[in-house]
């Protein structure tokens, strides 16, 4: 699954962030930059990730939203990717708040 490869991903821009001294301003700025887009794209990449598991009909090469995710799913009865869409909604509001109060914490 390539969201599990975002989150290492993340988790290592996360860790040079910390070792990074805050005089070094463009370091810092490129490895910020590096962690939010690996960290935004983690719940994107997961949500392809368990379409193909579902076998919703949606490839990478598509644009799938949550929406149609549900749609398909429900269409097709589909209980446990209508299970994870639910737990997926949850998780990508909470994500952005939740996150962001952690990654400030952490950095200052």
């Amino acid at each position: 699954m390539d969201s599990g490869k975002k989150l290492r991903e993340a988790e290592y821009f996360l860790k040079t962030l910390q070792q990074i001294s805050f005089n070094n301003r463009d370091e810092l700025h490129y490895n910020l930059s590096a962690f939010l887009s690996a960290w935004r794209s983690i719940l994107d990449i997961m949500l392809y990730d368990f379409a193909e598991l579902y076998r919703i009909g949606q490839t990478r090469e598509n644009n799938i939203s949550d929406y149609e995710f549900d749609l398909v799913a429900r269409a097709t009865q589909n209980t446990r990717a209508l299970d994870f869409i639910k737990w997926w909604r949850q998780k990508e509001r909470s994500f952005h708040n939740e996150r962001l109060k952690e990654l400030k914490k952490s950095l200052f």
